[in-house]
């Protein structure tokens, strides 16, 4: 299904390694010290390298075909001065590698451990390193994703991808003080929603808009 889906959008191999092989060879380069130790940092460089049931492309791929689609609805031509490609602007491709950015400095922040699930039999040293590494490294993709937006030129855009990082915050802060025994279904929708639904929905509004504005 993702091959399909790149054919449609126009790339001809793994997205995620297309728009962040540089970062992506960092994180390999940093994780391979981590070699023997229970670090998280290990398995998530695994999976941005191997495809897997949970694949890190997916939202910059959902972003594309959205814009694909988009394309579609609207009766002019492309934009004055705007490449297209595959029907998609060039502005809706840097917009899914933001999304990408995004979405992967979350799920490298993600493979952070708290000192107080280190075992005794953990290397505390390397642990703390790898932790370091997984600051640095997620916190670098979500830099590189705030330089991609400023490239948009367009407010109303920043400020809905802006809100996809500030839903991710307050939905991981939910989890840590809700729990299946005290919350009810409507409050766990929007724990989900905030920390994994918010990325995929405002992308794919924030691709619309600039499909439609340019259309003005």
């Amino acid at each position: 299904m993702a091959c399909q889906g790149e054919k449609i959008v126009g790339y001809q191999a793994s997205l995620l390694r297309c728009l962040l092989s540089d970062e992506m060879s960092s994180v390999i380069v940093q994780s391979k010290k981590l070699v023997g130790s229970r670090h998280p940092l290990l398995k998530t460089a695994r999976r941005l390298v191997y495809d897997g049931a949970e694949a890190f492309d997916a939202v910059g791929l959902i972003v594309l075909l959205m814009s694909r689609c988009a394309e579609g609805l609207t009766t002019k031509g492309a934009p004055f001065g705007q490449d297209v490609v595959s029907g998609i602007q060039k502005k809706q491709r840097k917009l899914a590698e933001v999304a990408e950015s995004i979405n992967t400095g979350y799920m490298v922040h993600l493979g952070m451990v708290n000192k107080s699930d280190f075992q005794p039999t953990d290397d505390v040293k390397i642990m703390n390193f790898g932790n370091k590494i997984t600051i640095l490294t997620g916190d670098f993709l979500l830099a590189k994703a705030s330089v991609g937006l400023s490239e948009l030129n367009n407010a109303e855009v920043v400020d809905i991808m802006a809100g996809i990082i500030g839903d991710i915050v307050e939905g991981e802060a939910l989890k840590d003080y809700k729990t299946l025994c005290d919350t009810n279904l409507g409050e766990w929708e929007e724990v989900i929603f905030k920390s994994q639904g918010s990325i995929f929905a405002k992308s794919c509004l924030a691709t619309l808009k600039l499909c439609f504005l340019s259309q003005q």
